[in-house]
Formats: structure tokens, C-alpha cells, sequence
């Protein structure tokens, strides 16, 4: 029977239950990174919190392990062949990384968000996005305070440098476009908002005051529907012009109204310049910086070409200017590529990276779609600079253009292509599949894919089935460019104002929960939902799904009622069905707002919060002056006990701890009634019913109460200074400037720029809940946040033995609290989780050592670091890193898959297994499929070698027909034969009890895993390798660290089976010396083996496919026997080697 008698089955795939994770919906800016010498490459794992290792010296990647690291990794950089810079989003930390010992060795702090870093004159450059900011460390003395270089630009993260170091570039991810809001929609019948002064319905505009004005000519397209009310007076968005002027959708000039003489009117200072700042180029020797403007709104990723001096920058442009829904229809966003030449940074070069789109048609046939790239999120050139490669993160693909842009080809690769690794001299590009969590070789000379190897994906089911449908541009629009994503970026917003109105539209009857219609409110209750609805800002999806309704005005009952998007926006050609509309609905839900930068450590608020970056209203002091300081906590207490709003508190209308209302009715303070509404019951999908309101200021009647937890992302438009970051502010349409005015209006009885200032401080730490509701009466319990302890993420690294340590001691009492967890990991290895009960840690094997007792364990080679993680998550990322209940320590004891819930059983290691005492035999363990086969090198009564091969499904107490193969020499052919049977009970993946019975002889003994070289190898060849059109025979080959072994099982002159064994160097292509032995029979007494006797060579070339490219010249013990065979193409007969370890 030829050996293929070693059959795979595979059992039904099953499916693990969700491990314990929570969602941020970050991305990584330059997920991964080739070493400097082209061998190593590492993988910033977002959703892992760990750095992916692996060798690239061959051309494809083996696996070399992983390191813990802090909380959302989204950057990983060499800064040499063995030290990797790792940035941690959620820790604002960096983890400095040893990769030979596969530990972090230090801990830099940063300030809020940090995104990206680069190196350059013995300096770190690290972009911090949430503050604007980058910090630079000298690398010679991380132990000095790191410089601080404020950015006149707006969320920093991508980062490239040039290629002699002297300058740096960092892409700015909401530089804006260009575009502002013109207020008309403010409600001069009232004095609830008295900013801004809606320019737009003055006389003296371009309309003369008509508003809405219309978009063509004198006419709106569509028509207006004759059957529709008057819409109500709403804002509009312009743009500047490359000639300076500030133009409408119609090409009317606002230019006077917004920097010239009637500036005023808009509230803005005459000469008022809204900034567009896409990339800052920093001096490294200076550190003076530079801007590059005019590119997109949205910059991506960013990259350089040192052989045409260009930096290339790559993302989104929005074309919001353009008002009403079907005009936009399918084609309100490009993706582009910005070229800038470093030596003249005002010479810039726009390109559509997707040059088969002529946007005239919404939707497109699926080939066409198929060709677009979406969200693009990572790029880079060739040595010959002829070549770039651009990621497309919603389109699951990489194109490949030339210096000028022009589309070259494009390549299919894994779920959420970011990150790019380019190695030119072996031809290959390596892609970061974050969705998918997987890593995809490219061959570039053919721009194919030739493999994807995925990794451990932590994401619960219901992220990875929902995120096609907010991320992927070509199954979810028209052209293949957009998705629901684009202007709701990572799950939040792109800072722009858009008006999706239609006038060709229909009214929506009101169906909400109105909490103002008692008549003491003098309003006349909520309106109907007019289709000419003016621009809304776009909102965040973080914490939405169960908060219905949705929209500003709350014009939507549930996610449901957008489903119709899909076509009328996105340009799609069908909606989602139910059930794709079920996991989208079951991602969203999952988005967390992160930590607040603005709390203390402990989540609590602080007493004073810096306003540097906010300004007076002009209602006491001049308009345009620093705010200064300001405390929340008294902000809290003004915001729950002041009766700010004419009867209301703050918090009756904006309820803690979101800012949302409730559902139910509206109740003053003063006075025991209720105003307006009421408790409605959950709708049929589901759909919550929370407050609006119809005295906002606005002419929008219908407005729901928003909430307050993100407004900190929204600050940078500013009327009253001569420079702005934004042009959209606060308010449904992003009219009102700034915070510090919204507070400062007319319906606000605030005394003082210090209530101001303190009510703005609580605003900007408003998210982290724990926040005294005090006594505000209410109509219903209010909704909960889901949002995230401050502390998580802070992370503290001890690089020497200490009894005290103020960082540490300040987590530990933070852990104290129950409010979050601590972790620790000592090394490369060993990990320990606080147990705040008892003030103490546990070890994996629960064993219990004080915080003391843990912090003298530190040193320089086993560095000690600390890091907060949110509750419930301690025991997974300390311990159990796939949840399955099994800590990681022991299942790399049991051989078991840590990355694999389904893993749990005792998986034995391939290899060679002996008994210590009785050395001279042994097996070859290898896995095929769900099998186990053992080939059992031992010796016939004589003492010349014979060999028995068992196959059976594995369990952890295996048994199998021992089976005796003959050879006929002439036909080639082997004959089987069962003489026995094999038992192996298992204690674990490296030991077991090995039995066995033939023909009524019978023995037992200890076997266990031999390890005879030290040290992980890149040629990983271990296995059992045979030919199939000559099968009978083969070689077992184990290679570790430097040294291979290989046992060669065929047959003697009289087609008995024999054996011979080799040792030599673990090379991709080796030749070694072949020698038989005489040995003692499996139940006689031990003796040692001796009669060595050289039979000849065989040569082994590894292919990457791990086949073998095999030559042999054997003899033994006949010289009319040789078994002399040339080119012969050996398959492995067994799975790859598992090695938990390096999972």
C-alpha cells in the first residue's frame, strides 16, 4: 500500500465565542515596518495590543513570535535592525521593543493620541493628534524631557521623513478643505442664540436674503416639490476659491462676508484666514516648522520618494460645498494622492487615484466598482521612485502607480489593506490586512499575490461581520470609492457640515418624544420634518445604537430608516437586507468613546483644566482673549445646580452622563410639572426614543438634545481670531464657533468669563461618566455611557529593582478603586494580574506575590511594566490570550493553540521523541491534518534498523495499527502489513508513555521530545517528506536553531525496511552525511548503539512551498543496492510545525 494511506480528514469548522474586548475603532497609521537590513518585519496588531514578529530574510514571512505592548498599537518603526519604537494609541505611550529578546525594555510617555512615529539626527519624532502637537525625543538620553512642537493643524498622525534626516512631514487627518458655514438659520425671533448674526438672510448677500438660496442659477435643482411648506431659513457652506474668494454652489461670492469689509456679519474679523495646513515639514535641526496646503481634507498616510524628492500624501477630499442629496448622489468624495516637491512646498499636484471615474453616473457596473480604491491608508515608493503602492483599507486592495500617479495595476489582497513594507531586492511588498488580521506577500514583478498568513483576531463576531458595511467602498456604493465610513471616519465624523437635503423631497410627520409643548414655554411645540433641511454636521457613530433617534433633528426612528442611503447617497444599486442590516446595527454598537485626556487619572475631574486654545465670547470681556483656566468641578456644580436655561438646569434638558435627554418629559427645576413629553415605549426594531426640543435657537423646530461627550475633538473654529483650524464648529449645522460662545448666548444667565471658562472645562472632560448627577429632576432614568475609565491604557515600565515607585504606586491605587484592572508583565514571559481584594498579585499558576515583591524582580534584562486595562479584559490580556480558559503558559506546556478557543486538548510536538535512558531509538511525531503519524526507528533481534510507520485521528491517549512496509525493488511498490499495535497517553505536548505489541511481544516506556538544539530557526523544515509518484519511501526531517536532522526510511536489498541518520547545518540548501547503526530490539535490554557505518549523502533545497528539491546516493549494506536518485521532488506528508510560542 503506497504511504498515501496517511489520509487527512478535517472535522466541521466551529466557532469560538467572543473573548472579552472593547472597541475604539482605531486604525493603525503605518501598521508595519521592514528592518533596516531587509530580514526582519513587524506588525503593529491594533486589535492584539501586541507587535507581530517574523523573519523576511527569504522572501516570505516565518513566524518569530509576538510582544506585549500597550493598549491600540497603530505604528511600528526600526530604528535599528533590533530596536522597534511601538506607538500606543489608548496608553499615549510609546513601548521601546528589544526584538532579539522580545520585550519592551522602556516606556515612553506622550501626550493624548499619539499616532506615528519617525527617527532622524538621533531624535524621535512622535505625533501626538488629539493636542495637535509632536514630541520629540533625543535617542541618545530618553531619560531627557522630550521637546514639544505645537502644529497650527488639526489631528496629526501620518508621518514620513526625507532621505538625509533633515526634515520631517506629518499629515494632518482633519486639515478641512477649504470650507466654512455661513449662519441663516438662527431664530432672530428669539434671543435664545444671539452668534451667529446670519449673513446669509442680510439684504446686502449675493440672494438679497433669500433663503434657502438656490443652487443653479436662479432655480434649484431638483425642483423644489410644489406640495411642500416653506423651508425654513437654514445656514450655507462655501469655499474658497484658489484665487482667494470665498464661492457658494452657485458661484455666488461670499468673499466680503466672510474676511472682507462685512466680516463682521458673520462674526468673523475682517482679513479672517481659515488654515488648510495637510502636511507640517518640521526642521530637525530647528525644529521650525513649514506647511504644505490645498491637497484633501482627509490625509491618510504619507510617504516618500527619494528618488524624485517628493513627499506623497494620500486620502479623502470632500466636495460638501455641493448642496442636496441627489446632486451628490454617489460621487460626494474623491480619493486622492497630493505630490509636493520638498524643495518648493508651494508647488502642489493633486491626482484622483482612481482615473477610471468620470463622476457623471452614480452607479457603475460591478467591474467598474471592482477597479476603485477606498480609504486609502498607506503608501509607498521603490528605490527608483517609478513605483508606488497605494493601500486601500475600504476596497481591500493595493494599486500601483507610477511617479506621476497614473494607475499601473492593482492587486486583491486580505480585508482592511493599511500598512505597506517594500523590499525591492527580493521583489516583494508586504500588506497589513487589519480587518482580517492578516499579512499578505505581493511578488511586485507580477503584482500578484502569492500568499496571506493570518494572525490571532481578537475581534468579537459581530465586529468583523458588521464592518463590511461601513468600510467597504466597493460592495456598499455606486462608484466603488465611497462608504458609509468616508464621511464617518473611523466611526466618527470628518469635521464637515453637509446639506443632504432634497427639494424634490416629502415631509416626514413628527413621531418623536417633543419635550416642549406646554404653552409657559411660549414655543409652538415641534415641527414636521422638512426634506430642505440645510447643513448638519456629521455625527459620531461611538455609543449611537440605543440612543435613537438619529439624525440632529431626530428625523430618523433607527439605523433602519438609513438603510435607503445606501442607493440615495452612496449610489449603490440595492440596499441592505435584514440581516446584513442586523450586523451592521450589532457593530455600531460596539464603538466606545476612548479615554478623556482632560481627567485625572483616577477618572475623576480635575480642578483646573488649561483654556489656552479658547477664547472669550465678547458677552463680558473683548471678544478673541485667551480663556485661561478653568475648573470643572465648579462647572459641574453650575451645570446641575444653576438654573442656567430661563427654569431648566443644564442637566434637565442634557441629562449625565451623555448630555442626551431622557426618554419621558422634561421637568424644570422650579417648578413641579412636567413641560412636554413623555415615556414612549422601545419601537419594533428596537429603537429608543429620546428627547427633542423646539427652542434650541435654531429655526429647525424639531431638534434632539445632543450629546456632550466628544465636544473636546470638535474645538479649532474660531471667528473672533484672524486664524482658524475649522470651519465648523458646534450647533446641528456647525455655526456657532466655539463652546465658550454657545455658553455665552443670550439664553444663559452665566455672570462671569470664569463660569464660562469653568462650564467649558467640564465640557471638554465630559465623557468618563461618574459624574455627580446631583438633584435634577428628571422624567426618566437617563441613558448610560459607553464610554472609558480615564486610567486605561497608562502604562509604567521599571527598568531596575525598587521598593517604591511613585508611577507604580499611582496605578496601584488607581487598581485599588475596582474601576479598572492592572497588569504586569516581567521580561519576555512572565505576566501577573492585581487582585485589588487582597492588594496583591497573582502569577498564571495563581501563585501570590507582592507589588513589593514584584518590583524587586526588575533589572535591565527583565525589565517590569505595568499597564491599566479596562474591567473585565485583565485576565485575557495577562493570561489567556484567546479567553478560552486555559492560560497561555499552559497550553505552550500543552502544545495547544493560544490563539485558538477551539485548541484546548494536549497537541504533541513534531519532532523526534526517545526515551533518555534507553537512547538509540525513537519516533518521528508528525500531525497530518487531524491525524497523528509516528514512523518508529528501532531495531530488528539483530540489531540492524527497522522501521514501523501507525496513523490514527489523534486523541491525548492515541492508538494505532503498528504497520511493517516491504519493498519490491522492481515494480517499485511498497507492501504493508499490520504486525502490532502503538499507544501513546500524552501528559503533554512533549511527553508521553509509549506502549506497543507485536506479534504477542509487547513492552512500554517513558518517551519525551527531544530538543537538541537551542534557539528559534527561519528554516523551519520539520516534517515527513515523500514522493508521490514513487511513494514507499522518504526522509524525516527536524531542524532547530543551526542544526538539522535527517532520517532517511527506505529499504535494504531484499526490500526490508532499513533506516539511516544524518546530522548537519539548518541551511536552505544542505548536504549530509548518512550513517547506519546496530541497536538493541524494543524489548531487549538496553544497550549502546555502535557499528556506525557511513551509507552516503543526501542533499536537501527548500523551496518556499516547503517542498524539497532531494538528491540521494545511499548504499546499504549491498553495493547492488543503491539507492541513487537525482531531482526528486519530495511533498511534505505532514502539517507545518506548530510552535505556540511564536504564535
Amino acid at each position: 500500500m503506497p504511504l498515501v494511506f496517511l489520509l487527512l480528514w478535517f472535522s466541521p469548522m466551529l466557532f469560538a465565542a467572543d473573548v472579552p474586548y472593547v472597541n475604539w475603532e482605531n486604525h493603525p497609521v503605518h501598521a508595519l515596518d521592514i528592518s533596516p537590513d531587509k530580514t526582519r518585519l513587524a506588525v503593529a496588531h491594533t486589535a492584539d495590543n501586541r507587535v507581530q514578529l517574523f523573519d523576511v530574510s527569504q522572501g516570505y514571512p516565518v513566524r518569530l513570535g509576538h510582544v506585549n505592548v500597550g493598549i491600540d498599537p497603530v505604528s511600528v518603526r526600526f530604528k535599528d535592525n533590533n530596536e522597534l519604537w511601538v506607538v500606543n494609541h489608548i496608553s499615549d505611550s510609546v513601548s521601546v521593543v528589544d526584538f532579539n529578546q522580545r520585550m519592551v525594555k522602556l516606556t515612553l510617555q506622550t501626550e493624548d493620541e499619539p499616532f506615528d512615529v519617525v527617527f532622524a539626527n538621533n531624535q524621535a519624532f512622535v505625533s501626538c493628534s488629539q493636542v495637535n502637537k509632536v514630541m520629540v525625543f533625543n535617542t541618545l538620553a530618553l531619560s531627557a524631557e522630550p521637546t514639544v512642537i505645537a502644529l497650527m493643524a488639526e489631528e496629526p498622525r501620518a508621518m514620513t521623513v526625507n532621505a538625509d534626516g533633515s526634515q520631517v512631514y506629518v499629515a494632518s487627518f482633519e486639515s478641512g478643505n477649504k470650507t466654512t458655514i455661513l449662519a441663516g438659520g438662527i431664530d432672530e425671533t428669539e434671543n435664545t442664540l444671539t452668534f451667529p448674526f446670519n449673513p446669509v438672510n442680510r439684504t446686502t448677500s449675493p440672494y438679497q436674503g433669500e433663503n434657502p438660496p438656490p443652487n443653479e442659477g436662479d432655480q434649484f435643482f431638483p425642483a423644489i416639490n410644489p406640495d411642500l411648506p416653506t423651508a425654513p431659513k437654514v445656514s450655507l457652506i462655501v469655499k474658497q476659491a484658489s484665487d482667494g474668494r470665498w464661492l457658494d454652489d452657485n458661484d455666488r461670492d461670499w468673499t466680503e462676508f466672510i474676511s472682507g469689509s462685512q466680516a463682521a456679519s458673520s462674526g468673523r474679523i475682517e482679513g479672517w484666514e481659515l488654515l488648510d495646513h495637510d502636511i507640517a515639514v518640521i526642521d530637525t535641526q530647528t525644529h521650525e516648522v513649514s506647511y504644505v496646503s490645498g491637497l484633501m481634507n482627509i490625509g491618510m498616510a504619507i510617504g516618500f520618494n527619494q528618488a524624485s524628492n517628493e513627499v506623497t500624501l494620500v486620502g479623502t477630499d470632500a466636495t460638501n460645498e455641493v448642496r442636496f442629496e441627489p446632486v451628490l448622489n454617489g460621487k460626494f468624495l474623491q480619493v486622492k494622492m497630493g505630490k509636493v516637491t520638498t524643495n518648493d512646498l508651494q508647488q502642489t499636484e493633486v491626482i484622483d487615484l482612481n482615473p477610471h471615474l468620470d463622476y457623471v453616473a452614480e452607479t457603475e457596473p460591478q467591474s467598474i466598482r471592482d477597479q476603485s480604491i477606498g480609504d486609502p491608508r498607506g503608501v509607498v515608493w521603490n528605490q527608483a521612485g517609478d513605483r508606488g503602492y497605494v493601500a486601500g483599507m475600504g476596497s481591500d486592495n493595493v494599486v500601483v502607480i507610477n511617479q506621476s500617479g497614473d494607475r499601473l495595476a492593482q492587486i486583491a489582497v486580505g480585508e482592511g489593506a493599511t500598512g505597506l513594507a517594500l523590499d525591492d531586492d527580493k521583489a516583494r511588498l508586504y500588506v497589513w490586512n487589519h480587518f482580517a488580521a492578516s499579512l499578505s506577500v505581493v511578488d511586485v514583478s507580477n503584482n500578484t499575490e502569492i500568499s496571506q498568513m493570518t494572525v490571532f483576531n481578537p475581534l468579537p463576531e459581530a465586529i468583523k461581520q458588521g464592518r463590511p458595511f461601513l468600510y467597504n467602498t466597493q460592495e456598499t456604493s455606486g462608484l466603488g470609492q465611497i462608504a458609509c465610513a468616508s464621511c464617518h471616519v473611523d466611526g466618527r465624523m470628518d469635521r464637515l457640515a453637509w446639506d443632504l437635503g432634497d427639494p424634490a423631497g416629502e415631509m416626514k410627520i413628527f413621531n418623536q418624544n417633543c419635550q416642549t409643548t406646554v404653552s409657559l414655554l411660549n414655543t409652538p411645540g415641534c415641527s414636521d420634518f422638512h426634506p430642505m433641511k440645510g447643513p448638519m454636521m456629521t455625527q459620531t457613530f461611538q455609543d449611537i445604537i440605543g440612543n435613537e433617534p438619529f439624525h440632529w433633528r431626530g428625523d430618523r426612528d433607527g439605523l433602519e430608516e438609513f438603510n435607503g442611503a445606501f442607493m440615495s447617497l452612496n449610489g449603490d444599486d440595492q440596499r441592505l437586507n435584514p440581516e446584513q442590516m442586523q450586523q451592521f446595527k450589532l457593530m455600531l454598537a460596539t464603538i466606545t468613546f476612548p479615554p478623556n485626556p482632560f481627567r485625572n487619572i483616577d477618572n475623576s475631574l480635575p480642578e483646573s483644566i488649561d483654556l489656552s486654545n479658547h477664547y472669550t465670547s465678547g458677552r463680558f470681556a473683548p471678544a478673541g482673549s485667551p480663556l485661561g483656566s478653568g475648573n470643572p468641578q465648579n462647572g459641574l456644580s453650575l451645570y446641575n445646580s444653576r438654573v442656567l436655561d430661563t427654569v431648566f438646569q443644564c442637566a434637565s434638558c442634557h441629562s449625565l452622563p451623555t448630555g442626551m435627554a431622557v426618554n419621558g418629559p422634561l421637568r424644570p427645576a422650579l417648578i413641579n410639572l412636567d413641560v412636554g413629553g413623555q415615556i414612549m415605549p422601545t419601537g419594533p426594531m428596537g429603537e429608543n426614543h429620546l428627547g427633542i426640543v423646539s427652542v434650541d435657537g435654531s429655526t429647525q423646530k424639531s431638534i434632539k438634545t445632543p450629546q456632550l461627550r466628544n465636544l473636546y475633538e470638535k474645538v479649532g473654529f474660531e471667528t473672533s481670531r484672524s486664524q482658524s483650524l475649522a470651519g465648523f464648529g458646534f450647533l446641528h449645522d456647525g455655526a456657532i464657533d466655539s463652546v465658550s460662545r454657545f455658553l455665552s448666548a443670550g439664553a444663559f444667565s452665566v455672570r462671569s468669563d470664569q463660569e464660562v471658562a469653568d462650564l467649558v472645562a467640564l465640557m471638554m472632560a465630559f465623557s468618563g461618566s461618574e459624574l455627580d448627577p446631583g438633584f435634577v429632576p428628571l422624567g426618566n432614568t437617563p441613558p448610560e455611557s459607553q464610554d472609558t475609565h480615564a486610567g486605561v491604557g497608562k502604562q509604567y515600565t521599571l527598568q531596575q529593582a525598587s521598593q517604591i515607585n511613585a508611577g507604580v504606586e499611582q496605578l496601584i491605587q488607581v487598581a485599588d478603586t475596582g474601576k479598572v484592572e492592572l497588569i504586569a508583565r516581567l521580561g519576555s514571559s512572565s505576566s501577573y494580574l492585581y487582585d485589588a481584594d487582597n492588594g496583591e498579585f497573582l502569577s498564571s499558576k495563581q501563585q501570590v506575590i507582592s507589588s513589593l515583591g514584584l518590583m524587586s524582580l526588575a533589572a535591565n534584562e527583565q525589565p517590569l511594566t505595568f499597564s491599566l486595562v479596562p474591567l473585565g479584559l485583565g485576565e485575557r490580556l495577562a493570561f489567556d490570550r484567546d479567553g478560552d480558559g486555559i492560560y497561555d503558559e499552559q497550553e505552550i506546556i500543552n502544545g495547544s493553540d493560544l490563539t485558538d478557543q477551539n485548541s484546548t486538548e494536549i497537541k504533541p510536538r513534531a519532532g523526534l521523541w526517545y526515551n533518555p535512558d534507553r537512547n538509540g531509538h525513537g519516533f518521528d511525531l508528525q500531525r497530518a491534518g487531524d491525524n497523528i503519524f509516528i514512523i518508529w526507528y528501532t531495531y530488528n533481534d539483530d540489531g540492524s534498523p527497522t522501521w514501523y510507520i501507525a496513523s490514527g485521528v489523534y486523541t491525548p491517549n492515541w492508538q494505532a495499527n503498528l504497520i511493517r512496509v516491504t519493498w519490491d525493488a522492481n515494480s517499485r511498490t511498497p507492501t504493508s502489513e499490520d504486525v502490532g499495535i502503538a499507544t501513546l497517553d500524552f501528559t503533554d505536548a512533549k511527553h508521553a508513555n509509549f506502549s506497543w505489541e507485536i506479534n504477542g511481544r509487547a513492552s512500554a516506556e517513558p518517551f519525551q521530545y527531544l530538543d537538541f538544539a537551542a534557539g528559534n530557526t527561519i528554516n523551519q523544515q520539520t516534517g515527513s517528506y515523500y514522493d508521490p509518484n514513487d511513494s514507499g519511501w522518504g526522509v524525516s526531517v527536524i531542524t532547530q536553531g543551526p542544526v538539522a536532522v535527517a532520517i532517511m526510511f527506505y529499504y535494504d536489498e531484499n526490500g526490508q525496511p532499513i533506516w539511516a541518520l544524518g546530522t548537519g547545518a539548518n541551511l536552505a540548501n544542505t548536504r549530509i552525511d548518512m550513517s547506519a547503526n546496530t541497536g538493541f530490539c524494543p524489548d531487549c535490554d538496553f544497550a549502546p548503539t555502535n557499528d556506525q557505518v557511513f551509507v552516503g549523502t543526501i542533499e536537501l533545497n527548500y523551496s518556499s512551498s516547503r517542498n524539497i528539491d532531494f538528491d540521494v546516493n545511499l548504499q546499504y549494506p549491498l553495493n547492488s543496492i543503491n539507492w541513487n536518485l537525482n531531482g526528486v521532488n519530495l511533498t511534505p506528508l505532514s502539517n507545518e510545525l506548530f510552535d505556540p510560542k511564536i504564535q
